[in-house]
């Protein structure tokens, strides 16, 4: 007397179905043997299988017990001499953005001595009456005057 509906029975039907289907879902392998039987397994295919009867492989290869200084097929270098190589880039890469900084840094700077320059020497060729830059109230005489911008035009040189 102990019937079952239908609504029972679905939940019982399809837990048999994913347990018998789990086996497949965890299949990398799948070829055809030498009686030409489809065959799935989680293991490699023996060695005496051609490859143009292996139907589905792994994706992903687990990586096999390997030391870094094996050699990689598509290079032909190590992974440590790769890895050298990369460094070595990398320490170039870093030394040339650093000279670059210190250029661009040293540039500025040349700009701005030759900014000053530039409007120091315009205010002595004006002719107005100037007090030295160290603050004291002594006025700048004409004499004092052809000094000062004679230094400035040896500085202006150099920023041409």
């Amino acid at each position: 007397m102990n019937k079952r509906t239908p609504m029972q029975t679905l939940p019982l039907i399809a837990g048999a179905a994913l347990l018998l289907l789990a086996g497949a879902a965890h299949a990398q392998y799948v070829w055809i043997d030498a009686n030409g039987h489809k065959q799935i397994s989680d293991q490699a295919p023996p060695p005496s299988v051609p490859a143009s009867k292996i139907l589905k492989s792994r994706a992903i290869v687990a990586p096999s017990a390997s030391t870094p200084e094996d050699k990689p097929a598509a290079t032909g270098k190590s992974v440590a001499e790769i890895d050298a190589d990369f460094r070595k880039r990398m320490a170039a890469k870093n030394e040339a953005e650093t000279k670059a900084a210190a250029a661009a840094a040293e540039q500025a700077q040349k700009k701005a001595r030759c900014d000053k320059v530039r409007t120091n020497n315009a205010q002595l060729a004006t002719g107005q009456r100037l007090r030295y830059a160290t603050g004291d109230r002594a006025v700048m005489d004409d004499k004092a005057r052809a000094k000062e911008q004679a230094v400035n035009n040896e500085a202006l040189a150099d920023c041409n």
